[in-house]
C-alpha cells in the first residue's frame, strides 16, 4: 500500500515538474542570416501575366505606401533591371523594465522579373529614443543608429539570457515578417492595371 501511494506521488510530481518546464518557452528566436548578418529574403512567385514592368511599378507603389517619404526612402531605381533599393523604418517598444521606444532602420532591395519578384531586408540598425522622445527621430542621422547584428550574435551564443532578449527578437521577427507579407499581398491583390 505504501509503495502504491509513493509511486503515485512520484508520478504526479514528475508530471507537474515536466509541465512546468514545458510552460517555459526558452527556445531562442532564430532570424535568417547570411554569414553573421541578419538577412531576410523572400521570392514572391506565381504572379501569372505580370510583366517585370508591372511588378516594378507595383513595387514602387508599395514602397511609397509602406514608408513615409518614398523620395527619401528610395535610393536607387533601375527600371531596365527591375531593381529598387531603399531604406525602411519601423518603431517598436523594447521589452524589459524601461520599455523604451526604439526605431529600426534597414535596407530594402526589390528585384522584379516576369511573373515573380524578390524582396530582401538587411543592414538592420536600431536607435533608442530615450527621454527626448520622437522630437529627435526626424533629425536622426546614421551615426545615431547601432547595428543589431553583433547584438544578435551575442544573444545566440549566450547559454542563459533574459526573457526580454527573446521577446525583443520576436518583436523584430514579427515586424519584418509583417512587412514581407504586406509586400506579398500587395503584389498578389493589387490590380494589374487601373482602368481610371
Amino acid at each position: 500500500m505504501k509503495k502504491s501511494i509513493l509511486t503515485v506521488l512520484l508520478l504526479i510530481l514528475s508530471v507537474v515538474t515536466y509541465a512546468q518546464k514545458k510552460q517555459k518557452d526558452t527556445a531562442k528566436v532564430i532570424l535568417p542570416t547570411k554569414g553573421d548578418l541578419i538577412f531576410f529574403e523572400t521570392i514572391v512567385d506565381s504572379l501569372s501575366n505580370q510583366s517585370k514592368d508591372i511588378l516594378y511599378n507595383k513595387s514602387l507603389k508599395w514602397m511609397a505606401d509602406s514608408f513615409v517619404d518614398s523620395k527619401e526612402v528610395i535610393q536607387i531605381k533601375n527600371p531596365e533591371e527591375g531593381s529598387i533599393v531603399g531604406s525602411g523604418l519601423f518603431d517598436y517598444t523594447a521589452p524589459g523594465l524601461l520599455g523604451e521606444r526604439e526605431r529600426m532602420s534597414f535596407m530594402v532591395e526589390i528585384t522584379a522579373k516576369d511573373n515573380k519578384s524578390r524582396i530582401r531586408l538587411y543592414q538592420f540598425k536600431y536607435k533608442t529614443f530615450g527621454s527626448a522622445g520622437y522630437g529627435r527621430a526626424s533629425a536622426s542621422k546614421d551615426s545615431d543608429y547601432y547595428s543589431i547584428d553583433k547584438r544578435y550574435q551575442a544573444y545566440l551564443n549566450e547559454k542563459q539570457w533574459p526573457k526580454a532578449n527573446r521577446a525583443y527578437y520576436q518583436i523584430i521577427k514579427d515586424k519584418v515578417q509583417a512587412i514581407i507579407e504586406s509586400y506579398n499581398s500587395f503584389l498578389k491583390n493589387s490590380p494589374v492595371n487601373d482602368d481610371f
